[in-house]
């Protein structure tokens, strides 16, 4: 496409241009890429600085058919091609900073640390519990709270009792053998629906396969107190698959060395009049998190940093930080 008529060879201009949503698939429909098919005579080709916007009174291209935005900054040009008679060609490239964001990341092995062998287990009450043979096996189902729900997910193991420690609530007869043996079976999540502000919990009995069906008979109880170990007991840290995410944040910077960076997580050794603490294995009453706080934190699914954030250039002098983080377990 020719230059636009009254437009100087030697002034660089725009004759096309086109809009990006890098993020889109991100959810991010804020964050802008202006790019600028620019035109100029070869011995006239001048760069911007990194700090330029995208403005009128600035350095919006000659002929641009996008609005001033004083957000959009000016983050490089393609490398110039020739056209003829003298002139070049090259894309002019202006950006918004991203918004942050997070995305889910599978499961990855990270060394939990170790509690002295210390097992937690989280309780609540729970009433309308309902039991029977569904899906030829036993299940039981019930509508937790949002925050009694945390506690639970799919794929988790929990056991049912009445009073303080009587588990002994269901009866049923083992594949060869005969009489029935009273039981309080570990009920391992496969189903967390939402209803309204609570959640569906059901759950199958861990190794139903061992029982005849047509012999397991229930309580009529339907208040329980759910109990789960919420912090596995560990000698030491413990390698562990936990599910992940990646976080996203974005800064301009000239130099991204003074960008404080954040670090994976570590157990503090910090108890009272301690003036210098130390990174440990294990936690303890005196550490930070303490083994309380972090069993809350399993308790309630808190992510922790599983990695140092690394940063890599994504536009000009605008870089991409990313962490990722574990469900900590």
């Amino acid at each position: 496409m020719a230059l636009p008529s009254g437009s100087t060879l030697t002034n660089a201009t725009c004759t096309r241009a086109w809009l990006d949503f890098p993020f889109k698939d991100r959810g991010d429909t804020s964050t802008k890429v202006y790019n600028h098919f620019m035109e100029v005579k070869a011995l006239n080709y001048t760069s911007l600085s990194d700090n330029d916007t995208m403005t009128t009174a600035t350095d919006k291209p000659e002929n641009s058919p996008f609005s001033d935005d004083a957000n959009a900054f000016w983050v490089g040009d393609s490398i110039p091609e020739p056209l003829d008679g003298g002139m070049i060609s090259f894309i002019r490239t202006f950006a918004n900073i991203p918004e942050s964001k997070q995305e889910g990341a599978g499961v990855y092995a990270f060394a939990f640390p170790g509690n002295s062998d210390t097992t937690k287990v989280s309780i609540y009450t729970q009433n309308g519990v309902s039991k029977g043979i569904v899906n030829d096996r036993p299940e039981v189902s019930f509508t937790a709270t949002a925050t009694n729900a945390k506690l639970l997910g799919i794929g988790d193991k929990f056991t049912l009792r009445t009073g303080t420690s009587t588990r002994g609530l269901f009866q049923a007869t083992a594949y060869g053998t005969s009489g029935t043996q009273t039981f309080g079976p570990r009920w391992v999540i496969y189903s967390k629906t939402e209803s309204g502000s609570n959640f569906i919990i059901k759950a199958y009995a861990e190794g139903h396969e061992a029982f005849v069906n047509s012999s397991w008979v229930f309580t009529t109880f339907t208040g329980f107190v759910v109990e789960r170990i919420t912090l596995e007991g560990r000698s030491g840290p413990t390698p562990v698959n936990a599910s992940s995410i990646l976080n996203y944040r974005y800064v301009k910077t000239d130099n991204i060395n003074d960008e404080k960076l954040e670090t994976a997580f570590q157990v503090i050794n910090a108890p009272n009049g301690v003036t210098t603490p130390t990174v440990v294995d294990d936690l303890t009453a005196n550490t930070y998190p303490s083994l309380n706080i972090y069993n809350g934190m399993v308790f309630r699914g808190a992510y922790i940093a599983a990695e140092d954030e690394v940063a890599r250039r994504w536009k000009g002098n605008i870089w991409e930080i990313i962490g990722r983080k574990v469900v900590a377990r």
